[in-house]
């Protein structure tokens, strides 16, 4: 068995092109090391942006899955997002709070949203020990950035041959590998 987690697409797929690097969530994770991720079977709602990218359209795939269309500002086609299936993994190196401030930088890493005149926010990342912040500006659009939420900071992902597989959402949950794959 290996730890998987369910994603609404396009995350998992985001995830795996290297444009999101972390996973928001309302409670911190403890687990580290290899996560697989897995498409939840709820279809998005059409035309809705995500970042740079929208979803254009839905059909089932030769296999029988059920697939959406995902392209960005240029028209570039990513891999099709297949629903209900695990579609790759990658590895869990950290889970940040996000918090309001960090005036009191204490040497602990942290995420912050900061403010700016226009009222949209900054998002920026404290670096271990005493370095500058590190900004993640370009991650904004891809979570939900609020002071008392925890970002998980992803690393390496592998994109697989998709596989059904019956998730669960907001925790890691158990997942049985097909034969073939190795965890």
């Amino acid at each position: 068995m290996v730890k998987a987690i369910t994603l609404h697409a396009p995350w998992a797929d985001l995830i795996l092109e290297g444009v999101k690097k972390y996973e928001t969530r309302s409670r911190p994770m403890s687990y580290r090391g290899r996560l697989w991720l897995h498409n939840a079977q709820r279809y998005p709602s059409l035309q809705a942006r995500r970042g740079a990218y929208r979803i254009i359209g839905s059909f089932y795939d030769s296999l029988g899955f059920p697939t959406l269309d995902l392209v960005d500002d240029d028209g570039k086609l990513l891999a099709p997002i297949r629903l209900g299936c695990v579609v790759g993994y990658v590895d869990v190196v950290d889970c940040l709070p996000i918090v309001a401030d960090v005036a009191h930088h204490d040497g602990e890493q942290r995420v912050f949203p900061f403010p700016m005149s226009n009222g949209m926010p900054e998002l920026w990342r404290t670096a271990k020990h005493s370095g500058p912040p590190v900004s993640l500006q370009s991650q904004l659009p891809y979570g939900d950035f609020m002071p008392g939420r925890w970002a998980i900071e992803l690393a390496n992902p592998v994109r697989v041959h998709p596989f059904l597989a019956r998730g669960q959402q907001a925790v890691p949950w158990n997942l049985a590998l097909p034969e073939g794959l190795s965890s």
